[in-house]
């Protein structure tokens, strides 16, 4: 299954680079919108639920381009509309207190 993979970064997605080596084999990822390649590799953008399962999937060129597929025997869990609200709720809440000035445990 191809995991759909975006250029730029929208709300929810998150940065994923494959390093490579010389033959173009995947070497190591790094994930986080903060992250700074420092060696060559593949950059693009995947769904936040994705970059957490990032060890699920394979990089694949095709053409000489980088796709991105689930691995064989491998499940990508696709969260529910109500986790997805959940999530979304509790991302708000953490910048309300963060502009509030409140700390991150505080309740």
């Amino acid at each position: 299954m191809d995991i759909k993979i975006y250029d730029k970064n929208d709300s929810g997605k998150l940065k994923v680079f494959f390093i490579v080596n010389d033959d173009n084999k995947v070497e190591s990822v790094t994930v986080g919108n903060n992250a700074v390649p420092t060696r060559k590799g593949f950059q693009f953008y995947v769904d936040d639920y994705i970059a957490s399962q990032i060890d699920k999937t394979e990089l694949m060129l095709t053409g000489g381009y980088p796709q991105l597929r689930v691995k064989d025997g491998e499940t990508i869990e696709i969260p529910t509309e109500e986790q997805e609200k959940q999530k979304e709720i509790e991302e708000l809440e953490r910048k309300l207190k963060e502009l509030k000035g409140e700390p991150e445990n505080a309740e």
